[in-house]
């Protein structure tokens, strides 16, 4: 009996699922002179660029997962703005991080990025999310997905994506996937 390959647009899929965001409060524990703790967990995708305060803590209270199943390691960059060039912090998260408020800022304005394949992209806004934190599954929104950027060398541009939910089979010319209404293509 001959076997049948997974159709590419089923691992894609397969993929997407595994992939979580990390959850994460940036203000619970609070930045010392700089504002009041406020309660909000929020949604951060892996390898998503996320703005962090001067001296600012985390609370991690759930580690992104990548696509292949692995936990994400955090990496932090000392310039705003940006996730270019060789982090100044690369290191695993553990389980003694999850949950505990931990100083992950610098002096100034950084960046972070729960680090999968390098391949980071900037956030137009971060999610907020429900306390105690959910598992948000990736990506967040299918109807406006996040908009990938990469670095030429010289400025951010934006790279053209569809969301995963184009590259389904269309079921008897509706728009909808086929694994809604349960039709074949």
């Amino acid at each position: 009996m001959p076997t049948q390959e997974r159709p590419a647009w089923k691992d894609e899929l397969f993929q997407m699922h595994k992939a979580t965001a990390a959850q994460v409060a940036d203000g619970v524990c609070g930045v010392p002179n700089y504002h009041s703790p406020r309660d909000r967990v929020v949604a951060v995708e892996p390898d998503m660029c996320t703005t962090i305060a001067p001296n600012g803590r985390l609370k991690i209270h759930e580690a992104a997962v990548c696509p292949n199943g692995t936990r994400a390691l955090i990496a932090r960059w000392d310039q705003s703005g940006a996730c270019k060039g060789k982090p100044a912090v690369l290191k695993e998260v553990t389980d003694d991080m999850i949950g505990t408020c931990i100083d992950f800022g610098s002096n100034s304005w950084s960046v972070y990025a729960f680090w999968c394949t390098g391949h980071l992209y900037a956030s137009r806004s971060r999610i907020p999310t429900a306390l105690p934190p959910v598992k948000a599954n990736f990506p967040q929104n299918q109807k406006n997905p996040w908009t990938p950027v990469v670095w030429d060398g010289k400025e951010w541009k934006k790279k053209p994506t569809k969301s995963w939910v184009d590259s389904l089979p269309v079921c008897n010319g509706h728009n909808s996937p086929c694994l809604a209404t349960g039709q074949r293509a």
